[in-house]
């Protein structure tokens, strides 16, 4: 059988093998300050704390920033489902304005407005790379009072104009785990230069969920490798997305993402609206038949279904690519030419 196309592969390096066994043995050294140093490096933030999830990364900021029952955090229509999870699970309430069309996250207007007395933070960060509005969304929450918190998820060592994503808010909040090209099997973080936060986020470490969630020494002995190799991984992911432009423009039914930086971790596309759903599920089943997995970007929250309809309209139409370290040119390019066959198939009914 063929081998399939992962969406994401680790970045493994043989030299993580006699660490992780030292690590399984109990004789490692503590990795965890080496991967929060990282983390807080990469983003120029002062401070990291990292947990086992992005998701309990997400429910200890809340926590530790007093974000609960009768409190408010908005974000775009667009988002991670593991973000609407931990609003859910602290008891607050999560308000979605719509989107702007041409950077996918919260429009800055819409935005302004759906900040109220009870609104405790604003989650923002790129859908495909497109960072453009993260300082006018940093502007307005200064503006009103509210704390700006960057969702920088997977894409650590991006570059939002002069400064790396996570520098502008008051935290910012990085997957650690499998989604990301320097991911391991879990885990996630909170970066922040506000000493008091992180002392909260730290007291909260081991009581933020049902369960411990400290990131295992295990899994923080390979954090600490791959992290310290993030700018050769982030290389190679930006040449094959580089490549992955190259090949695919042109394609009418496709709008690529512009490369705006030297971090390129994942690779999103937009499916044209004029592809209908039936088409789209053809596409992605099509895409999977051949082995080569692809992922819907995105979802829409719950409550956004009346509030966002750009958010909506967009959702089905962000397809994420494979991107990782171990891509190899003739991956991306098995890729790109089943993308483009799938969606001439699809579309060869049409008169």
């Amino acid at each position: 059988m063929p081998e399939t196309i992962r969406l994401v592969e680790p970045a493994f390096n043989p030299e993580e093998l006699p660490a992780i066994a030292a690590a399984l043995n109990g004789t490692a050294d503590n990795a965890l300050p080496a991967v929060e140093q990282a983390v807080a490096n990469c983003t120029r933030q002062h401070d990291a704390v990292a947990v086992a999830s992005f998701e309990d990364a997400t429910v200890m900021l809340l926590k530790a920033s007093g974000v609960g029952p009768g409190k408010e955090v908005v974000a775009g229509g667009l988002l991670d489902a593991r973000l609407e999870a931990a609003v859910h699970r602290v008891g607050a309430r999560l308000v979605c304005v719509d989107v702007d069309p041409v950077h996918l996250g919260p429009d800055v207007e819409a935005l302004a407005h759906a900040m109220t007395a009870s609104t405790r933070a604003v989650f923002a960060g790129p859908i495909d790379g497109n960072c453009t509005m993260v300082e006018a969304i940093a502007v307005a929450c200064v503006r009103q009072g509210v704390a700006f918190v960057e969702i920088v998820s997977a894409w650590l060592g991006l570059q939002a104009g002069d400064r790396p994503l996570g520098a502008r808010g008051r935290a910012a909040l990085i997957d650690l785990g499998g989604l990301s090209p320097c991911g391991v099997e879990y885990g996630g973080a909170v970066a922040t230069s506000d000493n008091t936060l992180a002392c909260a986020c730290r007291a909260l470490r081991t009581t933020s969920g049902p369960a411990p969630c400290i990131l295992p020494p295990s899994m923080a002995v390979i954090a600490a490798l791959r992290l310290a190799r993030l700018d050769a991984i982030n290389e190679s992911c930006t040449r094959a997305a580089g490549m992955y432009v190259r090949t695919l423009a042109g394609t009418a039914e496709l709008t690529l993402p512009a490369l705006q930086g030297p971090a390129w971790p994942r690779f999103v596309v937009r499916l044209d609206d004029a592809l209908s759903e039936t088409e789209r599920e053809e596409i992605l089943d099509g895409m999977r038949r051949h082995d080569i997995e692809v992922c819907m970007t995105v979802e829409t929250a719950g409550s956004a279904a009346k509030t966002c309809p750009r958010a909506v309209a967009m959702a089905p139409r962000l397809l994420t690519l494979p991107l990782h370290a171990q891509l190899s040119d003739a991956d991306v390019s098995l890729v790109a030419q089943t993308l483009e066959l799938m969606i001439q198939r699809a579309t060869f009914h049409r008169d």
